[in-house]
């Protein structure tokens, strides 16, 4: 099982450590996003949530790094960018994209607390809205330092990989 530890660094670059299945392990810093969930960690918890096994976190177990190339984050194997790679399926990235975006409009839409509603309740409804808040609220109120590891595994179809602290 794929295992993921976010380090939050308050002021500076966050952190992810990653440990893949095959016992490789990649690693990134990535841009603070403040007491909001990290787009990377946004991926974990919607994907293993739903079930996502070729979104993100799948291509990151399969072999993919995130490198900066021309100062972006970019998927790569090998050095070189996924996305010019003809023989790699980005369909589950596709689709994990979209799904995160919602989800991540929906968690900046309730800064004031407000029930709101789900987006397209068929991808995750409640259950995945329980699971964004309470890794939402163990972000924000992580010290300077401070980590969360979670597992993923891309042969789970249901999605119920436990959190971790």
């Amino acid at each position: 099982m794929l295992r993921v530890t976010f380090v939050r660094k308050r002021g500076y670059h966050d952190r992810v450590y990653v440990w893949r299945v095959d016992g490789s392990s990649t690693g990134w810093d990535f841009p603070a996003y403040g007491d909001a969930l990290p787009h990377d960690l946004m991926h974990l918890v919607v994907e293993d949530e739903l079930g996502m096994p070729r979104g993100f976190w799948g291509l990151v177990d399969a072999g993919v790094d995130v490198a900066l190339v021309d100062n972006q984050p970019t998927l790569v194997r090998g050095g070189e960018p996924i996305a010019d790679d003809t023989d790699v399926d980005l369909e589950g990235l596709i689709e994990a994209e979209a799904v995160v975006a919602a989800w991540t409009a929906w968690t900046r839409k309730g800064a004031d607390g407000a029930e709101r509603s789900l987006p397209d309740a068929s991808r995750g409804g409640k259950a995945l809205a329980r699971r964004v808040r309470t890794v939402q609220a163990q972000w924000r109120d992580l010290a300077d330092g401070g980590s969360i590891s979670l597992t993923f595994s891309r042969k789970n179809p249901h999605g119920t990989c436990p959190a971790g602290s």
